[in-house]
């Protein structure tokens, strides 16, 4: 090609890109919109179980509504902070917002779950055609259409559930992964931090399995760097720092309160009695609040001379590792310090959050289960789900060809199987979050 056809082809190739993109964007669209205007012809059916969690997020969620309605920001707030621990606040907030102007109206309490799809489908097409070195927006093209033909990511678009928010904010967080890697500057490690606090305040499990797959990418974009760190921390550990830190007063407090909160623990739901008085702490959720604050209190002060200060100052000197610690590791350690919060969320990510009435089936059930669950909820035909998982063999196999931030896609799939196959509890929806990674 000689010099004055180069920029013709390239506008030409720039003008083919946007208008596969745009071509993404409509379908999804139109495809969400017609789901909806479905739904709305016949919304009863949402409502088929008397106990369901989607029960307690429309509660949440028409509750800080009419506080909004009644102009009670009090109120607004008690319900906010309050009512929020099991479940992060961010879904309940969206749909409270939605519904406020006009009222509750279940029908209306669906659009985020709505907006969630389509984001899915969106920054799985961004994602795919990102991260591909050649054919990039074919393959963007057919990770959106799994994704908008999926059954299960279907259903749960017109329910009050944070599965489908919860996915599109996990592709989200990918994409932004792959931007910043890629672009390696400040503002998209910055926009990957508020995106990465704004999932965990979705669902903690979510955001647990989307942080694991980042940070082993990263460790695997640099091992040499990370080996070296990791080799020089045994060093700096001492018997004179061993027994500074274990004298200090704050520290002392730390251990003072997880001392009585195993012992309460192991007392048991038995009040202790105090004259007249009957006094109950279990369980000690608060202990443990209290020996975090202790223990973050500590950090804070052991921090260099005007650390916070210039963490905080605007002519500060940024960087991808200031953007994170600021935008996404402050807001969430500072959200440990609400009563209960960082207890709640301890069990909440462990494997005790299981029902006590459901079996322990073991892994080889559980995997035949979700193979099962991915032919027939996730796909819609079991031959597609068959062309896909032979498709994801062939792409594990060349991943290294990919763009810099592909790993982070192959990392989430591979976590995001361990994860529910390991888990004591079997559903199909605890695929929901990772599965477009698929």
């Amino acid at each position: 090609m000689n010099r004055s056809a180069r920029p013709q082809a390239e506008g030409v190739y720039c003008l083919t890109d946007h208008a596969v993109m745009l071509v993404a964007l409509a379908a999804a669209t139109v495809v969400i919109a017609r789901n909806y205007y479905y739904f709305l012809a016949n919304p009863r059916p949402l409502w088929n179980a008397l106990v369901h969690d989607r029960n307690g997020h429309y509660d949440f969620a028409v509750r800080m509504a009419l506080a909004l309605r009644g102009c009670q920001p009090f109120k607004f707030l008690s319900i906010l902070v309050g009512q929020s621990k099991v479940w992060p606040p961010v879904h309940g907030l969206l749909t409270a917002l939605v519904i406020a102007p006009g009222g509750p109206d279940y029908r209306l309490a669906v659009i985020p779950s709505l907006v969630g799809w389509w984001m899915t489908a969106v920054f799985a097409f961004l994602t795919a055609r990102r991260i591909s070195v050649a054919g990039g927006s074919a393959a963007g093209l057919i990770a959106a259409a799994l994704v908008l033909a999926s059954p299960a990511y279907r259903d749960y678009s017109t329910d009050i559930m944070l599965e489908s928010l919860g996915a599109g904010l996990t592709m989200m967080a990918v994409y932004m992964y792959a931007v910043a890697v890629q672009e390696a500057s400040v503002r998209a490690w910055r926009n990957l931090a508020i995106v990465l606090t704004v999932l965990f305040f979705e669902k903690y499990n979510y955001w647990m399995l989307t942080a694991i797959a980042l940070g082993a990418a990263e460790i695997l974009r640099h091992p040499r760097h990370c080996l070296k760190t990791a080799r020089s921390v045994p060093g700096r550990i001492n018997r004179q720092v061993l027994d500074a830190e274990m004298s200090h007063p704050l520290n002392l407090i730390v251990i003072a309160m997880l001392l009585l909160m195993a012992a309460f623990w192991i007392r048991g739901p038995q009040s202790l009695k105090l004259g007249p008085y009957r006094i109950s702490v279990y369980p000690p959720r608060d202990l443990l609040t209290a020996a975090y604050a202790a223990l973050m209190l500590r950090v804070a002060r052991s921090a260099p001379a005007g650390g916070w200060r210039k963490l905080f100052s605007p002519s500060r000197v940024k960087s991808p590792r200031s953007e994170l610690v600021l935008w996404h590791v402050l807001p969430i350690a500072a959200s440990f310090l609400l009563p209960a919060r960082l207890w709640m969320f301890l069990w909440y990510v462990g494997p005790l959050n299981h029902a006590a009435e459901v079996p322990v089936r073991g892994m080889r059930w559980a995997t035949a289960y979700y193979a099962g669950a991915a032919a027939y909820e996730y796909h819609p035909a079991a031959w597609i789900a068959w062309v896909v998982a032979g498709a994801l063999i062939l792409a594990l196999a060349g991943w290294r060809n990919w763009r810099p931030g592909g790993i982070a896609v192959v990392l989430l799939a591979i976590i995001g199987i361990a994860a529910v196959v390991l888990h004591p509890n079997q559903q199909s929806r605890f695929m929901f979050s990772w599965f477009a990674a698929v």
